[in-house]
C-alpha cells in the first residue's frame, strides 16, 4: 500500500511538474506551520471571544472574496494572448472593488444589524474594514494565478511565507501590547496588505508601458468570451466557500463569539494534515490516474490502493485525538481551551475523512464529470444550511451543533467517496 504510493511518486520524481509542486508544497507547509506553531501564544494573549470575533470576520471577508472576482480568475492562466491573460486579471481586480463597495453601502445602511445579527456586536467597527479586505485578498488570488501562469512559482511560495510570517509578527505583537481584537485584524490586514501590494509591484512593472485604451479593450472583450465563469462556475464556488465559512459565521450568530473562538481553534489543528499531506497525494494520483485511464480506461485498482494507504496513516491519530483530544488542547493551549478539544473530538471523524477522500475526488476531473462536482457541493451547502437551521429552530445546544456539523461534513465525503470509486471505474452514470 504504503510501497504503491513510493512508487507512485519515484515515477515523476524527476518531471517539471513535481519540482514546481515540491517548491509551492515546501512554500505552502512553511506557511500553514506558522499559524499553528503560534496558537499557544495566541490563546494566552487573546480570549476565545476575541478569536471568535476575528474568526467571523475572517470568514465573511473569504466568503466575498470568492464572488468579487466573478471567477473570472480562474480564466487567467487559460488564454494563450499574453494580454488577455492580464485584462482578465485586471477585470477580476476591478470587480473586487465594484463588491467591496456595494459590501460598503450595505454597513452603512445596515451595520449595526449585520454585527448584531452574526451573535459579534464588537464586529462593528471592523466592518468597514471588510470591504478594503475583500479586495487586497482578492486581488492576492487574482494575482497568484497571474504569477502561475507565468511560472513564478518562487515568487508565490515567497510570499506566502512572507504572509504568514507577517500575519504571525503582526497578531503576537499587537496582542502583547493591546487588549482586544484590534490586533487580530489588524495584523491580518497589515499582512494581507503587504504581501499583495508586493505582487502587485512585480504585476506592474511586466505589464507598464500599455495604453489604457488597449486594456479597456481587452477587458470587454474577455469578460463577453469568459462569461460562462460567472455564469455556471459563480455559483458553485459560492455554494463550496458557503459550506466552508457559514459553520463559524452561524456559531456565534447561535451561540456567541467565545463558542466561535473554540470552534475555530479546533479547525485549525485537526484540518492541518489534510490541507498539506493529502493535497500532495492527490497531485499524484491525479497524474497517475490520467495517465492509467488513458491507458486502460480504468484507474478502480489505484483508487483501492490510494484509498487504502491514506486511511492507513490516519486512522491511528484520529483514533489518538477522539481519545486524547480535550486534554491535549489543554495541555498546549490552556485549560479554558479544552472546549475546543471538545469540538475536535466530534469533527475528528469527518477530518479523517476528508484525508482519505478529498486526495481521491480527481475522479470526476478525469472523467470530465463537471456536472457531478456542481451537484456535490449544492448537497454539500444545502446539509449545512439544514444543519444550521435545525439548531436554530429548535435551539438545540452548541455540542449538538458541533456534532452536525461533523455529521453533515462526515455524510458529504462518505458519498463523494463511493461516487469516485464509481467512477474510478471508467463507466458510471453518476459520472454524467
Amino acid at each position: 500500500m504504503l510501497t504503491a504510493l513510493r512508487g507512485a511518486f519515484d515515477k515523476i520524481g524527476q518531471s517539471r511538474f513535481v519540482r514546481n509542486a515540491a517548491v509551492l508544497m515546501g512554500g505552502t507547509l512553511v506557511a500553514q506551520a506558522i499559524p499553528v506553531l503560534i496558537s499557544p501564544i495566541l490563546t494566552r494573549l487573546y480570549t476565545p471571544a476575541e478569536l471568535g470575533v476575528f474568526a467571523v470576520y475572517f470568514s465573511l471577508t473569504m466568503f466575498l472574496a470568492v464572488i468579487a472576482t466573478g471567477r473570472y480568475d480562474l480564466a487567467i492562466i487559460l488564454p494563450a494572448n499574453r494580454q488577455k491573460g492580464v485584462a482578465l486579471t485586471l477585470l477580476a481586480m476591478g470587480l473586487s472593488v465594484a463588491t467591496a463597495l456595494v459590501f460598503t453601502l450595505l454597513v452603512a445602511i445596515a451595520g449595526p444589524s449585520m454585527a448584531r445579527g452574526m451573535g459579534t456586536p464588537d464586529l462593528l467597527p471592523w466592518l468597514w474594514l471588510v470591504g478594503p479586505a475583500t479586495i487586497l485578498m482578492a486581488s492576492y488570488v487574482s494575482l497568484t494565478y497571474w504569477l502561475n501562469r507565468h511560472g513564478r512559482y518562487g515568487i508565490m511560495s515567497r510570499n506566502r511565507i512572507l504572509q504568514s510570517g507577517l500575519l504571525a509578527g503582526g497578531q503576537l505583537g499587537m496582542g502583547a501590547t493591546i487588549t482586544g481584537a484590534f490586533g487580530l485584524i489588524v495584523g491580518h490586514f497589515i499582512a494581507q496588505t503587504i504581501t499583495t501590494a508586493t505582487i502587485f509591484v512585480t504585476f506592474a512593472k511586466s505589464v507598464r508601458g500599455r495604453a489604457w485604451r488597449l486594456w479597456r479593450l481587452d477587458i470587454a472583450a474577455v469578460a463577453r468570451h469568459y462569461v460562462r465563469h460567472p455564469k455556471f462556475l459563480l455559483a458553485a464556488h459560492v455554494a463550496d466557500k458557503a459550506a466552508i465559512e457559514s459553520p463559524t459565521i452561524a456559531i456565534a450568530a447561535l451561540y456567541g463569539p467565545r463558542e466561535a473562538g473554540f470552534f475555530m481553534m479546533a479547525q485549525r489543528i485537526i484540518t492541518l494534515p489534510t490541507s498539506l499531506v493529502a493535497n500532495a497525494v492527490g497531485d499524484v494520483y491525479r497524474q497517475n490516474a490520467t495517465e492509467t485511464y488513458r491507458a486502460q480506461r480504468s484507474f478502480r485498482a489505484l483508487f483501492l490502493k490510494t484509498l487504502s494507504a491514506l486511511t492507513a496513516l490516519v486512522i491511528l491519530p484520529i483514533a489518538a485525538l477522539i481519545i486524547i483530544a480535550p486534554d491535549l488542547f489543554a495541555f498546549i493551549f490552556g485549560d479554558e481551551w479544552r472546549v475546543s478539544g471538545d469540538y475536535a473530538q466530534w469533527l475528528a471523524l469527518a477530518a479523517g475523512l476528508q484525508f482519505i477522500f478529498s486526495p481521491l475526488d480527481k475522479g470526476a476531473l478525469i472523467l470530465g464529470a463537471v456536472r457531478y462536482i456542481s451537484i456535490w457541493e449544492y448537497f454539500r451547502v444545502s446539509l449545512m444550511a439544514a444543519v444550521i437551521g435545525a439548531c436554530a429552530w429548535w435551539q438545540l445546544p452548541v455540542e449538538q451543533f458541533v456534532a452536525g456539523v461533523a455529521f453533515a461534513n462526515a455524510t458529504v465525503y462518505l458519498v463523494d467517496g463511493f461516487v469516485q470509486w464509481r467512477i474510478s471505474g471508467g463507466s458510471s452514470r453518476l459520472a454524467r
